[in-house]
């Protein structure tokens, strides 16, 4: 079975700043620790004083701390990684009826992380939090249904059930999952035009940036399956959605508009713009990205020449399978790379 993956949990959690101290109830204690979690999520470190903090208020039974303290034994922070001491803190805070506790329990039971793997058991925690009205558990049990390579689970009715409880609570993610389904189909669920851009329209007025980019290809008629020929194109509102999404962090859309800016075929060439999205795509590892920033720099058009930059993002992109880069590092090019040259116009 494809490795489940922590995306959507803990999306709940308050963004705050340093830890507390003398608290005297739970709520200003959970407040802390939900604090805490910042520090960890985004930059994986922590120092001795708050982990020995988030130690000590899992060990009193606060359910958060015991969620924080297990994510620090999953990733060596401050501690020895250790997966099984961290299933059995994960598993602690979800049998207290922590939402996030029983969220991370079932990805390490569908996982076999720290436990041995058993998909039923992955289920019945996600079902948990499904039945506690989390979002992140309808989003996470759902895409557990939507794995085709895990038959005993495979049932994408019941996954689009969940998107769509999700959806109605307010979830952007919900209209997003929803949108992306429809797009292409699954299982015996057809791909509906309709109900994809519907949901992908709510999502996006929600400001989800994903949704966004994947707006913007429908109506910039990028890699349209036959099941969406006859879907109109349409410039203007896929570039007003490429633009949001860019805007909104949305590596695809900034890798796509740099590229439009780049072409000048749909929208005015303008090489400082194109420069500007390029390079926040590639500095998050967008492959097609590096490769149009390392002919950006490779040819000092509107930025510094600079041929080591430019072989390492050749290198970079044709590391992620990139064919053009692959194709320029082992000198043989397609016949469309003239094109390209003349894109940019490199060529007399």
């Amino acid at each position: 079975m494809k490795k489940l993956t922590y995306f959507f949990v803990f999306t709940a959690m308050l963004i705050a700043g340093s830890a507390l101290t003398g608290c005297q109830n739970q709520a200003e204690i959970d407040k802390e620790q939900k604090a805490l979690w910042d520090s960890l999520s985004e930059s994986k470190s922590i120092s001795d004083d708050n982990f020995n903090l988030i130690k000590q208020r899992a060990e009193e039974g606060n359910a958060t701390a015991m969620c924080n303290l297990g994510y620090c034994y999953t990733n060596g922070i401050n501690v020895t990684a250790d997966k099984t001491i961290a299933f059995e803190w994960y598993k602690k805070a979800a049998d207290k009826g922590s939402p996030i506790g029983q969220n991370f329990t079932a990805f390490c039971y569908a996982n076999g992380e720290g436990v041995e793997k058993d998909i039923n058991k992955a289920i019945e925690y996600f079902q948990r939090a499904v039945d506690q009205k989390d979002t992140d558990g309808m989003l996470n049990l759902a895409y557990l249904y939507t794995l085709e390579d895990e038959p005993s689970t495979f049932n994408p009715h019941k996954a689009v059930e969940l998107y769509q409880q999700a959806a109605d609570l307010g979830d952007a993610k919900g209209f997003l999952e929803l949108g992306r389904l429809y797009l292409k189909g699954k299982g015996n669920i057809p791909a509906d035009p309709k109900k994809c851009i519907d949901n992908l329209t709510q999502a996006a007025n929600k400001d989800n940036a994903m949704s966004c980019g994947l707006l913007a290809g429908l109506y910039m008629g990028y890699g349209q399956s036959k099941e969406f020929s006859a879907f109109p194109t349409d410039t203007v509102k896929g570039f007003e959605y490429l633009k949001k999404g860019a805007e909104l962090g949305d590596s695809y859309s900034q890798s796509a508009l740099g590229i439009e800016y780049a072409d000048g075929t749909k929208i005015p060439k303008d090489n400082k713009k194109a420069i500007y999205w390029l390079k926040k795509a590639s500095d998050k590892g967008d492959s097609a990205a590096q490769y149009y920033m390392a002919i950006y720099y490779y040819y000092g058009t509107d930025i510094e020449q600079n041929t080591d930059s430019a072989r390492l993002l050749l290198m970079n992109s044709a590391g992620q399978g990139n064919e053009m880069a692959l194709r320029v590092l082992q000198g043989t090019f397609p016949e469309d790379y003239q094109h390209l040259m003349q894109m940019f116009n490199y060529m007399n």
